[in-house]
């Protein structure tokens, strides 16, 4: 599905739930199809913002819980990293790398999982969700802040329009801190 049929499909959906598309909705939309990986609603925020610069905080995460509830986007839930969003509705698994903070997709079939698992015959699973942690190999930011990071983190501190970088734990909370000053202002 390309990107602009999966936001007609996103506007569709929101619309049979009597939910207006409005311009930050579209917005936000783009963004999470377009430039951001399994962002937090904070990293898709700050992307929408260098494109809508009206978007609140509150958009996002009303926008976001819409989607979920319209089945257009899912909820990631690593541990106690931040809740992130993926618009892959397919069945799949998630791997989380611990050093650069990246989430990859990883195909599985759920009916093959679910026969591994030896689940009692009186369960069936309406939905699979698997979450995996380590390290992706050849990994550029292990145990330090790259290059991009630094940049990253430049851009949010002067308010330039910035790219998409998956940060660290270090680093995410670098950057909600940063957020929470920009709020403060």
């Amino acid at each position: 599905m390309t990107a602009k049929q999966w936001e007609s499909e996103a506007a569709r959906r929101l619309e049979a739930a009597g939910l207006r598309v409005t311009t930050q909705r579209r917005g936000v939309l783009r963004v999470l199809r377009e430039e951001c990986d399994h962002p937090t609603a904070e990293e898709l925020f700050l992307h929408a913002r260098a494109r809508l610069p009206e978007v609140s905080m509150a958009t996002v995460y009303n926008t976001l819980d819409a989607l979920v509830r319209c089945g257009v986007v899912r909820q990631v839930k690593l541990d106690r990293t931040a809740i992130r969003y993926c618009s892959n509705m397919r069945e799949h698994a998630h791997f989380y790398c611990e050093d650069c903070g990246r989430v990859f997709d990883v195909n599985i079939e759920p009916a093959a999982l679910a026969l591994a698992c030896h689940l009692p015959k009186h369960l069936e699973p309406a939905r699979v969700e698997v979450a995996m942690r380590g390290h992706c190999r050849g990994c550029p930011r292990k145990g330090r802040m790259s290059a991009t990071q630094g940049q990253a983190t430049l851009a949010l501190i002067s308010g330039a329009p910035m790219l998409y970088r998956p940060t660290s734990r270090h680093g995410a909370r670098e950057n909600q801190k940063l957020l929470h000053d920009r709020r403060a202002r």
